[in-house]
Order: C-alpha cells, then structure tokens, then sequence
C-alpha cells in the first residue's frame, strides 16, 4: 500500500483478485440478440421474411410512370410500417437494460460527483498556491530589474561606465514539487479568453473548419424555418415525392 497523503487518509485500497462479473452466463451479446429477435417475432412470426422480401423488391423496383409511381408509393409506406414496428420491438426490449443502466449512471455520476468535488477543492488550493509563488517571483524580477536600472542611472549621472551590463532577471520554471509517494506537481501557463466583440472576433476565425461547419448548419436550419434570402448564400428548391 502506498503511504497515506495526510495522516488521516486512508492508504490506497489493495485490489481484490475476484472473477469477472457474470462470467457464468452467456455473452450479453447473444442474450440480448435472441431477446429481441424472440419479441421481434412474437406478434408477427413471418416479419422477417416479410422484411427479406421488402428489400429484395426494393431492388427491383422502377417508377417510369404514374402507375409504377403509386405502387413505389405503397412500398414506401409498407417500407416506414416497417421501421416503426421495429422501433417499437426495440423500445421494448432496450427499456429495462436502459432503466439498469440509468441507474448505474446514476450511482457512477453520485459517486464521481464527490471525487470531483473535493478534487476539484484540492486543485484550486494548489492553483492559489502557485499563483502565489509567481507572482512573488514576478514581484521580485522587477525589484532586481528596478534596482539594476536604478544603479545604471546613478552611475551614468556620476559620470561613470558601468562595470556590468544590466539585464532583467531571467525567468527559471519552478522545478517540480515530488511527494513522498510519488506524486510530482510541476506549473503550466494556460491561456483562457473570452470574446468582446463577435463581429472582430469572426472575421478572425471565419476560416476554420468547425465555424464553416457551424454556419452551414445554421443557414440549412434558417432555411427549413422559411427563409429564402440569406446574403452570401445560395437557394433552391428541388421537388421530392412524398408517399402517404
């Protein structure tokens, strides 16, 4: 066991050598297949050949006039009666696994919520304490720099050359900080930002990728909504057979 971080922290808990669990029953894999399939066919025992039998003609399939246009029609509709029902099965048959698994995330997130907490806790304990050292350090680079600038003035006033060429203090990174049981904190400098002006900031980032993805999905969503004039964009109609 490792050492305890303060004294009254427990160490490290030892990991217990137990089977996997379930490793007597068959693969969730195969279970949850025949599950399905089992409800699939329990209202309906030829649904699969049906479906078979959808799709082979939806392959032969050809709309050349208004005839073969309604029968393509009638396709369709037995087509999404399809889907549906196979929605549905699959509502069924994941609902309880879904609500399990609900409920362990609910456990995992009640739990980690904890952690995360008094992590979270620790970290801005530790993010204060080397802001702090920085800026002492900071504070005291300029206290040299002042000073050696100070030195140069007086000498130059005095009428004498300066024996040494004075120059800020140079900026060494902490070294790292390594406890007793292994851990090593060591600084980063992050950069956050924030945006002012939305104009500025998207002439500067208009050419990324993910905001020309962000744009065109906002013009297609304006678009559905009824708009038919958007500057800088292109748009037409195209006509779409609707089966009902």
């Amino acid at each position: 066991m490792t050492n305890p971080i303060f004294p009254d922290i427990a160490p490290w808990p030892e990991t217990a050598p137990l089977p996997p669990r379930d490793h007597n029953k068959p693969p969730v894999e195969e279970t949850v297949a025949a599950e399905f399939r089992e409800e699939l066919l329990s209202e309906r025992p030829d649904f699969l050949t049906f479906v078979e039998n959808l799709i082979e003609a939806g392959y032969r399939a050809y709309v050349d006039s208004d005839e073969t246009l309604g029968r393509a029609g009638e396709m369709i509709k037995r087509c999404r009666a399809a889907e549906n029902y196979v929605d549905d099965v699959h509502k069924r048959v994941k609902e309880p696994h879904l609500k399990a698994g609900r409920v362990c995330d609910a456990e995992k997130n009640r739990l980690k919520s904890q952690i995360d907490e008094a992590r979270t806790r620790v970290q801005k304990l530790m993010n204060a304490y080397t802001a702090k050292k920085d800026a002492e350090a900071r504070a005291e680079r300029e206290r040299i720099a002042e000073e050696q600038r100070r030195a140069a003035a007086e000498a130059q006033a005095a009428g004498v050359e300066a024996a040494i060429a004075y120059a800020p203090a140079e900026v060494k990174r902490p070294e790292p900080v390594r406890s007793d049981a292994g851990a090593t904190v060591s600084t980063k400098t992050v950069w956050n930002s924030s945006v002012d002006n939305y104009e500025l900031a998207f002439a500067a980032v208009a050419s990324d990728a993910k905001v020309r993805e962000a744009i065109d999905s906002a013009v297609a969503r304006l678009v559905r909504a009824g708009l038919k004039e958007i500057p800088g964009c292109k748009i037409w109609p195209t006509t779409q057979a609707v089966a009902r």
